[in-house]
């Protein structure tokens, strides 16, 4: 099942819960078992925006256990740059917050979020960065419910305080990525005046 994980979470010493939004599920949880064993393979090394195809069993209980994940882009070009991974951990953790666990298949959501990842990657400039992570976000709240189309306006940005400022509300959560998207804005804020 393709797939890109948009959280991972300690689960005992070892052991991880991955939160992965699916092309044919929609975002589903699963456990990721880190024994020794297992450490020589691919499934022991998983991370946020990590995509690839997973395998893993039928749910019991709550989670479904992870079989096996062979990793297709962990875009190393966003992961490279400091404001292009804080605009990536804003749209992953936008996404785990917008929709529900087990929700079903949102191919839409699935295309904006790894289109998304594609336009930072190939993005020509860091700046550049900012207005993806304002369409996608702006994207997923249309999307999934939370607003109209055309309610936030153009990317700038104050535009995207605001988007975010709107996002934490509709989904009473606060962004552990937003110091780091802060940070980053103030940084293109500061360079971008005329000396």
């Amino acid at each position: 099942m393709e797939g890109i994980v948009l959280a991972t979470y300690p689960s005992g010493d070892k052991d991880i819960i991955a939160r992965i939004l699916t092309l044919e599920s929609g975002k589903i949880s699963v456990f990721v078992r880190r024994n020794r064993a297992q450490q020589k393979h691919s499934v022991a090394r998983i991370e946020a925006l990590d995509r690839g195809y997973f395998d893993f069993t039928e749910k019991r209980g709550d989670l479904h256990t992870l079989r096996n994940f062979k990793p297709q882009n962990s875009h190393p070009q966003i992961r490279s740059s400091l404001a292009r991974l804080s605009v990536a951990a804003c749209i992953l953790e936008a996404t785990d917050a917008l929709l529900p666990d087990e929700g079903g298949a949102e191919p839409l959501i699935f295309e904006v979020v790894t289109s998304a990842f594609d336009n930072l990657s190939r993005a020509a400039q860091d700046s550049d960065a900012l207005k993806i992570c304002f369409d996608t976000i702006a994207a997923l709240l249309t999307h999934c419910g939370y607003a109209a189309t055309d309610m936030f306006g153009t990317a700038s940005v104050h535009s995207l305080r605001r988007i975010i400022f709107y996002l934490e509300q509709s989904t009473e959560r606060t962004l552990r990525s937003k110091q780091l998207l802060e940070e980053t804005l103030t940084h293109f804020v500061k360079h971008a005046r005329p000396a």
